[in-house]
């Protein structure tokens, strides 16, 4: 009957009727009370590293959002991958850094993962942030050439050595062009600032960094 239709929150995984979620994307959602757990990063915008221009990323890596994060990235939840960035821009306050760009380029993943995984998780949020700003995703300009363990295994210099030079760029479509990068985690943004580099080593003029969320100490939590 209608009215009565339930729908999952990715947050407490109970089925629950509309009047109880503060936003759905088909069949899944979140609903009111766990909205209210999400912790938001203090500006959604900071500083990057040396080749970085500028990083967007809504909330921190904690709570529901880092699981339903890693359900998107190692567990096949595509959908939540859709919704974690519908919902990113529903917090967004700053659209009009997203909307400043050319291109969007996802952070490719290297062929064996891709085939480990199936998909790569940035594509997915990228393609949703096209269909928003009405942009063209890009996945033939960037390459990881090097095949790299989990950024989230290292710590510390081992990050910055695990990544560096893992990424070539062709100049055919990013010359000149403002390119928003696409990543789902920012922790220390090493791998982003990697691809910048290899972006503007080939005439890119502006890379802003978007991510779903950034990793932070649990003790600067507000």
């Amino acid at each position: 009957m209608f009215g009565f239709e339930k729908y999952f929150c990715i947050g407490c995984g109970f089925n629950k009727q509309r009047s109880s979620m503060v936003m759905l994307f088909g069949d899944i959602g979140l609903c009111r009370e766990c909205s209210q757990t999400i912790h938001t990063t203090k500006d959604m915008t900071f500083c990057g590293r040396e080749y970085v221009d500028i990083v967007i990323a809504p909330f921190l890596y904690d709570g529901i959002i880092s699981e339903a994060v890693r359900e998107f990235k190692y567990s096949g939840q595509r959908l939540y991958g859709t919704f974690l960035t519908a919902l990113a821009l529903e917090y967004l306050k700053k659209m009009e850094l997203l909307s400043d760009c050319d291109i969007i380029i996802p952070v490719p993943l290297h062929k064996n993962r891709f085939e480990e995984r199936g998909y790569n998780q940035s594509e997915i949020i990228s393609d949703r942030l096209a269909k928003v700003l009405k942009k063209q995703v890009d996945t033939s300009s960037l390459f990881r050439i090097r095949d790299t363990v989990h950024q989230s295994s290292l710590t510390g210099y081992d990050r910055i050595k695990n990544v560096k030079d893992a990424f070539l760029a062709q100049d055919n479509s990013v010359c000149g062009k403002k390119v928003l990068l696409v990543d789902d985690i920012y922790t220390m943004g090493e791998t982003a600032n990697q691809c910048a580099r290899a972006l503007k080593n080939v005439g890119a003029e502006k890379v802003t960094v978007f991510a779903l969320c950034k990793a932070i100490e649990k003790s600067s939590l507000k």
